[in-house]
């Protein structure tokens, strides 16, 4: 089922009319220091650090090809379940034609070959009318992590970028740092040439510390971003509600072409959502849900240290309902999801070596009074 669209444009329009408004450039760009590794603090002891990743050859491969590209991908956004905030950006460049010809195109000698260079050419020439050869795809992914300083931030960074690196290497992919010019240049391109960047924010707002990750749309000044995001984390997946934050210049546009499509969502929902927002219900929820969570966090993490820390390495654990745990082990991979399985715990392999499994599992669904013995079972399963 696809997930519908709603725009909240006067929620968010009133919310905004409440904040102070920046008298300085400066002020407008959510950033507190810029350091020469890409690495930058949002504010005091946030960090975040932008990835750019190349493309795929999905639609060439084959079907068994593309099932183990897929599953490959999702153990990557699966590894972002816990404290890792990420965002995902695609950006759509139009490519300037001479030079897209002058890299692709055979190069004319005067021989008795440039007949076969010609067909070559044409035939090229029209491909990329027929396609979308015309268009480069950028992807970035953005990381934030708390961090008690710099020096903090950039170990766990470290860590951070080889898990990513080595998961996308694995779908035929590659990632590169990308720094803060990068970023700016990325939102000047599309506001010098009148285009457009959609930001998905992919894990949601469920923090026990800290903010979420800034994202593009907040350096934005120029109503160049589109920015998604959905309540299936914070509410329920049942709501199948999302949201869309377009810039003020398409909001005509929109206002066109919105009733072209149709809209599955009960528009009762979509009423009580937006006064559940409008009348200040959604931050106490989120408040709430934050300290019953934090509590239920808290208990297993500390059970965790006490007693299984010679073979459980908590990796991640604040933020999310999820857990990411490094287990020593002597079993496979295999062994321990069949073990799992069995006792009735569903977890995710993120990444796994010779006795050892990086792995992640969901705890929001487990009363406090079975928070010890579930954890006891995982353990016997894994280890």
């Amino acid at each position: 089922m696809k997930t519908k669209v709603k725009v909240f444009d006067k929620i968010l329009t009133k919310n905004k009319l409440n904040k102070p408004r920046p008298n300085t450039a400066q002020k407008t760009i959510p950033i507190t220091s810029v350091f020469d590794d890409g690495i930058i603090e949002t504010r005091k002891n946030e960090f975040s650090k932008t990835l750019q990743f190349t493309d795929v050859n999905y639609n060439s491969a084959k079907d068994e090809e593309q099932l183990s590209m897929f599953t490959k991908y999702c153990n990557l956004l699966n590894y972002f379940n816990s404290s890792i905030n990420v965002q995902v950006t695609i950006n759509n460049k139009i490519i300037d034609k001479k030079d897209f010809e002058n890299k692709i195109l055979s190069k004319y000698k005067n021989d008795d070959l440039d007949k076969y260079r010609k067909e070559w050419n044409d035939n090229l020439i029209a491909q990329t009318k027929l396609g979308r050869n015309d268009t480069e795809k950028e992807k970035y992914i953005t990381v934030s992590i708390k961090a008690a300083d710099i020096s903090q931030a950039r170990s766990t960074f470290n860590r951070i970028e080889n898990e990513i690196v080595g998961l996308l290497k694995s779908i035929g992919s590659y990632a590169k740092i990308m720094p803060i010019n990068k970023r700016l240049e990325l939102l000047n391109w599309a506001y010098s040439v009148n285009g457009l960047i959609i930001e998905d924010d992919y894990d949601g707002i469920i923090r026990y510390d800290g903010m979420p990750i800034p994202c593009l749309q907040g350096l934005d000044n120029n109503d160049c971003v589109i920015y998604l995001g959905a309540f299936s984390k914070t509410l329920l997946p049942s709501l199948r509600i999302s949201y869309m934050i377009i810039p003020k210049k398409l909001i005509a546009s929109y206002q066109k072409i919105k009733d072209k499509y149709t809209q599955s969502t009960s528009k009762i929902d979509q009423i009580v959502l937006s006064l559940f927002m409008k009348e200040g219900h959604m931050n106490r929820h989120l408040r709430r849900i934050r300290r019953i969570y934090k509590k239920k966090n808290t208990s297993i993490t500390s059970y965790i240290n006490k007693n299984y820390s010679d073979k459980i390495k908590i990796i991640n654990s604040d933020s999310g309902f999820h857990l990411v745990l490094e287990v020593l082990t002597s079993k496979s991979a295999q062994n321990v999801y069949n073990d799992c399985k069995k006792n009735n715990i569903l977890i995710e392999i993120i990444n796994h070596s010779p006795n050892k499994i990086l792995l992640s599992f969901n705890y929001s669904g487990i009363v406090d009074s079975d928070l010890y013995s579930f954890i006891d079972k995982l353990f016997l399963s894994i280890v």
